[in-house]
């Protein structure tokens, strides 16, 4: 029972707060001077101080704090979003350049048809063969166009 008298008595004098009566005045040099005891002789303004309430000030600090945090998590994530998409992006490229060289190594491969003798004892590329070629480098040109616009699509504005 004593210790609930001695609780409670300490929760009382926590909850009431302290009040302070504060003066001010203006020194020789002409600045104004605060204090909680006057000094003699000298004139001074009694001032009008609010007793400040502890408990709204620690809810608007919590709060300040946990959108503070919040914020910060928020950046974090959207960094690891950021740094997964890159890694994504960096895949898909690769998987693309191999795809790439392969139709293109796929194309250059020389096929009958693709080869015909010229008058110096040589062979020259048929235009079935430069047709190939050319196909197959539009077709890579425009996957790498498409890979593009989809990464732009994806990057955030």
């Amino acid at each position: 029972m004593r210790h609930w008298v001695v609780i409670l008595s300490l929760l009382f004098v926590v909850s009431v707060g302290v009040h302070a009566e504060i003066y001010s005045y203006v020194n020789e040099d002409g600045q104004t001077v605060y204090t909680d005891s006057p000094p003699n002789g000298v004139k001074t303004t009694k001032m009008d101080v609010k007793p400040v309430n502890h408990s709204q000030v620690d809810t608007d600090l919590k709060k300040q704090s946990d959108q503070y945090f919040a914020e910060q998590a928020a950046k974090r994530q959207a960094k690891k979003e950021a740094i997964a998409q890159k890694q994504r992006d960096k895949k898909m490229k690769e998987r693309l350049a191999k795809k790439v060289k392969k139709q293109l190594d796929s194309a250059k491969q020389i096929r009958p048809g693709d080869l015909m003798p010229n008058k110096n004892g040589g062979f020259r590329y048929t235009d079935q063969y430069k047709k190939r070629l050319a196909e197959a480098e539009k077709a890579v040109k425009d996957e790498m166009k498409k890979q593009s616009r989809r990464e732009e699509k994806n990057r955030p504005h």
